[in-house]
């Protein structure tokens, strides 16, 4: 009666849990009035991609009657962004936009009207529901309509609003606006989804506890084992030295590593979300995102009141490096029973991939504990048939809470597929147990994934996004390319070699993995553990990848696979030792080939030999994009640094046999760890570190970690933002972006590309001769006094983080500009979604 009742609970919460996910949420819906004459010729508004649900704009024909005169214009820089524009010709006012919202200079007229009488008006209407543009004259009284016409957007074309502009040499009497934002960004749950969740969560609670009942009831034999009791997992609590040594190379790492630029990016959204509540789907710039991230973002967000800095917000990465080390440590290289050399090279590998990604604020480090921690299951996967069923919930749940936390969590449901002839194995011993265990655990995925919005709002989203990719990646492949891009901009030669060494790279850890599973029995998790480090490869593909950090999630398959490496090495398997030429040769072949490459398309070989370091590090010329590795004044401490890791590591795996052959096969893991990881290292170090030896001025590393980023009176607004450039000031009060060079002698540099300016509570100093960077947790929004997340537009403070020109500079503000204020919501409410 308990089992069935337990049953019938799970299925209660998974219905639950679909209803909630399916369930329409509500939106916040603003509407603004703007009247020139009062509120200012020039109003920010920064709506979700610029886009309006409705705007309304009335203009009195007798301002109509201007010769030439552009009169208004949906964005402060129509040149730079696709704007409606109006502009009177004499004889009626002439209405533009865009052919093209990737060209916004391409404009097309939309119609030429004949101004009947000086005291008509002229009425603009959209609608974007249908994207229809409708223009009528109408008497001034009656409203009769003296001619109007449609217009249908095409499908590429269109305009955004930025902003509500009036030509300031015109007056502005009678002129006005309305303008109500797009709801289908910001939401909330509602009532329906409220219960739903509370359903729930009751049920889920009842059936885990009527299974924990049940378990304990289980005989002896199946409950007793190695496999299946956690405290023999853990062992004692004492850690082991691979973990004190990690959690200190760890801290060292979160506290020395300078502020990544995307970083005040996740600072104002972990804020967003804490301030806004635990539901609320907030606008990821442009809206090309969705509302992932929200587990880790929450997480981030509370932290960002104790610790209102950089150092503080690295809490959070440095418990996930830790965590996942242990995870490793304890669950998952034990069961291979590997040697001292084996760990050594496991721990080397995790380090350098902590060195890469660990300390940037991002959701890749919670992506890799999922990952690690569905890999322990499979590797403590009880060994009694009866047993598995707990574990087939928490492998689903882990399996939601990496997808809701970010894209490439696609990798961890590669590595549980490996976990399907377990959980057949446990289904067919406790049908009940597992199919509630599976209820729960698949309704707290879905409430995961769909926490702050629906099913079809997401699918919406992510269609949304796929749809507005213009120069992102999709997959690893397409990532290949991006990165050779990136990097031969510096070096010809460069991007060739790196591709082919990170593809030799990953070859070899396949080969060996693949190999190791020739060696065990392929009826043990052993097996399983493998096959699941070598599916992750498979997970990254299907995954949207757009950023060189999303190969961070190849960790597991990185430190399993050099594990493995090291353990054939020392091992007296004379195949194993065979094996191992594959990654000398792999490297050379990629070598050539690159070489071979470059030279085929018309490299000459003094870009090539640049790459072996005659350019780049002895005659210290060029950039490259390692300036850690190659740069001018860095590259002696860290060549030693490598230099001795190696020779530390290749004396641990020679003193476990003392041979020459083995010797010499050390050398080549090695090789191939420094090989794989350091490329790693270097993508992710090299943008940061090359600003810092650029702008000594306004970077140190401990300065900006240790004390934050800026002085805490130092808030900057993003609501009152806009646009400039250098080469034009046109409609910036105050200070033009030159003056400001002249003022700071040229320490600002500024790239030939947009610029953002807002208002501070006071202008940025050089204090301790540090250069104060503007804060990163952006001013908050605050209209009819509830918060409107759908208003603000998250822009990082640092911007131009890929220059396409090799004269492009790295941007740091150092002095802001006010601009003007945002218009305030005369109206604010909540609607239900698609009402």
């Amino acid at each position: 009666m308990k089992w069935s009742l337990g049953l019938g609970l799970a299925l209660t919460a998974l219905v639950a849990a679909v209803v909630a996910v399916l369930a329409p949420p509500d939106q916040l819906e603003a509407t603004y009035q703007w009247q020139p004459s009062t509120d200012g010729n020039s109003s920010p508004l920064l709506l979700v991609e610029g886009e309006p649900d409705q705007m309304n704009l009335v203009i009195p024909c007798s301002k109509l009657a201007q010769p030439n005169q552009k009169l208004f214009a949906s964005s402060g820089r129509p040149e730079k962004f696709p704007a409606l524009v109006i502009t009177a010709t004499g004889a009626g006012p002439r209405l533009d936009i865009p052919a093209n919202l990737k060209e916004p200079t391409n404009y097309v007229p939309v119609a030429t009207t004949a101004a009947i009488s000086p005291t008509c008006h002229l009425r603009l209407e959209y609608e974007q529901s249908t994207r229809l543009l409708s223009v009528a004259l109408l008497e001034p009284t009656g409203g009769k309509v003296l001619e109007a016409f449609d217009y249908q957007m095409p499908a590429e074309g269109g305009f955004e609003v930025t902003g509500l502009h009036w030509a300031p040499e015109v007056d502005a009497a009678g002129v006005n606006a309305t303008v109500v934002t797009s709801p289908f960004v910001t939401v909330r749950p509602s009532a329906l989804q409220l219960v739903a969740i509370a359903v729930f969560l009751i049920a889920a609670g009842v059936a885990i506890y009527i299974a924990y009942r049940e378990r304990k009831k289980l005989t002896m034999r199946d409950r007793i084992s190695p496999e299946s009791n956690w405290r023999g997992l853990w062992g004692k609590l004492r850690p082991y030295p691979s973990e004190v040594m990690m959690s200190f190379f760890s801290l060292f790492i979160m506290v020395v590593d300078i502020p990544r630029y995307d970083d005040g990016w996740n600072l104002w959204v972990g804020e967003q979300f804490v301030s806004s509540g635990t539901f609320s789907n907030l606008v990821f710039g442009q809206n090309l995102s969705t509302h992932l991230d929200l587990p880790f973002f929450l997480v981030l967000g509370v932290l960002i009141e104790p610790f209102n800095s950089v150092l503080g917000m690295r809490l959070l990465p440095l418990f996930l490096a830790v965590f996942i080390w242990v995870v490793l440590r304890r669950f998952i290289l034990p069961r291979f029973d590997l040697s001292k050399p084996a760990i050594v090279t496991a721990w080397v590998v995790t380090a350098a991939y902590i060195l890469a990604w660990g300390s940037t604020l991002r959701g890749e480090p919670f992506v890799i504990a999922c990952t690690v921690a569905v890999i322990a299951l499979i590797a403590t996967w009880p060994g009694a048939p009866s047993l598995g069923a707990t574990r087939t919930g928490f492998l689903i749940a882990i399996l939601g809470l990496g997808l809701a936390s970010h894209q490439t969590a696609l990798v961890a449901v590669a590595a549980a597929v490996a976990a399907i002839p377990l959980v057949v194995r446990a289904l067919r011993s406790r049908p009940s147990a597992v199919l509630t265990a599976s209820a729960w655990g698949i309704g707290v995925s879905l409430l995961l994934v769909f926490a702050n919005s629906n099913v079809s709002r997401t699918l919406e989203g992510l269609g949304r996004y796929q749809a507005r990719t213009e120069g992102h990646s999709y997959g690893p492949l397409d990532e290949w390319r991006r990165m050779f891009d990136f990097v031969n901009q510096w070096n010809a030669a460069a991007g060739y070699l790196t591709i082919a060494l990170f593809i030799a790279g990953l070859i070899t850890l396949l080969l060996v993995c693949g190999y190791y599973l020739t060696l065990i029995d392929r009826t043990t998790p052993k097996t399983l553990v493998v096959a699941s480090a070598i599916l992750l490869p498979a997970g990254l593909l299907f995954t949207g990848s757009k950023w060189n950090w999303h190969y961070a999630v190849l960790l597991p398959t990185a430190v399993l696979g050099w594990a493995l490496l090291t353990q054939a090495v020392v091992s007296p398997v004379v195949r194993g030792r065979v094996l191992m030429v594959a990654t000398p040769v792999l490297a050379v072949i990629a070598a050539g080939l690159a070489a071979a490459w470059g030279l085929h398309e018309g490299r000459p070989w003094s870009d090539i030999i640049a790459f072996a370091f005659q350019r780049s590090v002895l005659s210290k010329e060029a950039e490259t994009n390692w300036p850690l590795l190659f740069g001018p004044k860095s590259a002696w401490w860290v060549w030693v640094g490598l230099a001795l890791a190696v020779a530390a590591l290749t004396y641990a795996i020679a003193r476990a046999r003392r041979e020459p052959a083995r010797y010499a096969a050390a050398w080549s893991v090695a090789f191939a760890t420094l090989s794989m990881t350091v490329v790693v290292a270097s993508f992710q170090l090299s943008p940061p570190i090359k600003d810092a030896i650029k702008n000594p001025r306004e970077w140190t590393f401990v300065y900006q970690s240790v004390m934050g980023l800026v002085d805490p009176n130092v808030r900057c607004g993003a609501p009152s933002a806009t646009f400039v450039t250098a080469s034009d000031e046109s409609g910036v009060a105050g200070e033009s972006v030159q003056q400001i060079l002249d003022k700071t002698g040229g320490a600002m540099a500024l790239p030939p590309q947009v610029v953002m300016a807002a208002p501070c509570s006071r202008a940025p100093e050089i204090r301790d001769g540090v250069q104060e960077i503007p804060s990163m947790i952006m001013g908050r929004l605050d209209l009819a006094g509830a918060r409107l997340e759908a208003e603000t537009t998250a822009v990082p403070w640092v911007c131009n983080s890929f220059p396409t020109e090799r004269s492009a500079e790295y941007l740091c503000f150092s002095r802001l500009i006010k601009i003007g204020e945002p218009l305030t919501a005369s109206n604010v409410h909540w609607r239900q979604w698609g009402t």
